[in-house]
């Protein structure tokens, strides 16, 4: 599957898929081994880690924001791992 339909089924509910070097496992956007999106499904929102990794995760993060209509940005990886964690997320 393409990355851009990754990104897509992942911001409509999908729970489940793999792409070329992302996967949604559960509420989960994973890049390589990194989780840059978490779904909240609580709020139908979704919550993006926009902390620079690589030019291919910066690409996949302006998807997302491109994609998703609620929206919650993290410019850094503390900030989000612990906003996932409060909502009870893996990260």
């Amino acid at each position: 599957m393409k990355n851009t339909e990754l990104i897509r089924n992942f911001i409509n509910g999908e729970t489940a898929g793999k792409g070329s070097n992302l996967k949604i496992e559960g509420n989960e956007l994973i890049n390589y081994f990194t989780v840059i999106a978490f779904r909240n499904t609580e709020k139908n929102e979704i919550v993006l880690n926009n902390e620079s990794y690589s030019q291919t995760t910066k690409v996949h993060q302006n998807k997302i924001k491109r994609e998703a209509l609620n929206l919650i940005v993290f410019e850094t990886d503390t900030e989000f791992s612990n906003y996932v964690l409060s909502l009870g997320g893996d990260n």
